[in-house]
């Protein structure tokens, strides 16, 4: 099949199967992960007797990013998004949750985050994200409504959109890299034929 046109016909049918989950595009998550670390840089430069989330009105300062690789080790060995944390998406939510940094332990350190899930194509990763939504909600008394209230996404086209757009990743052991792992035959025809790789 056409990269192009069948990695839209994906995008579409993940879409109708996890019709509660939202996605977003390679491009929104390049931009938050840019401001993620520009904030963090500006973190360092403060006092610790200061507030670390500003809340400024037309920024992502405030919030918290967390990406989730929801593949197994040999995908993830192979190329991720640097900073991803990986994790078993056919899992018990608690066990994914137990996962997330430290800071973010227990759920109601979740304020003003935002987690943003991605596996091969986007089923395996829009099932954790739809997973910890609901995770979410159930403990909703324990976390602020509003627009601090923590969200879990899906990236769109996930790695293999990621990696067709020549977006950075790394290997296991931190080295730049524009090779991914195709899943399996099939699948792997989204991926960009000079992109596939099956071992690091």
């Amino acid at each position: 099949m056409a990269t192009g046109f069948g990695m839209k016909a994906v995008i579409s049918m993940m879409s109708m199967k996890f019709g509660s989950v939202n996605d977003i595009q390679t491009v929104t998550l390049s931009d938050w992960m840019k401001d993620h670390i520009t904030h963090e840089d500006q973190t360092t430069k403060t006092s610790s007797s200061e507030p670390q989330l500003q809340d400024t009105s037309n920024s992502r300062s405030r919030r918290k990013l967390v990406i989730l690789d929801c593949r197994p080790e040999e995908e993830y060995a192979v190329s991720h998004l640097e900073g991803a944390i990986r994790v078993d998406f056919d899992k018990e939510v608690n066990e994914i949750v137990k996962t997330l940094p430290e800071h973010l332990q227990p759920v109601e350190r979740l304020v003003n985050t935002d987690i943003v899930c991605y596996c091969s194509i986007g089923y395996r990763s829009s099932t954790v994200a739809d997973k910890l939504q609901k995770y979410f909600r159930k403990n909703s008394g324990s976390l602020p409504s509003g627009p601090d209230f923590p969200t879990a996404v899906n990236l769109e086209g996930s790695l293999f959109q990621w990696a067709n757009e020549g977006r950075p990743m790394v290997d296991s052991n931190g080295q730049p890299t524009s090779f991914a792992h195709p899943y399996n035959a099939m699948w792997g025809k989204l991926l960009n034929a000079e992109l596939r790789k099956e071992k690091l």
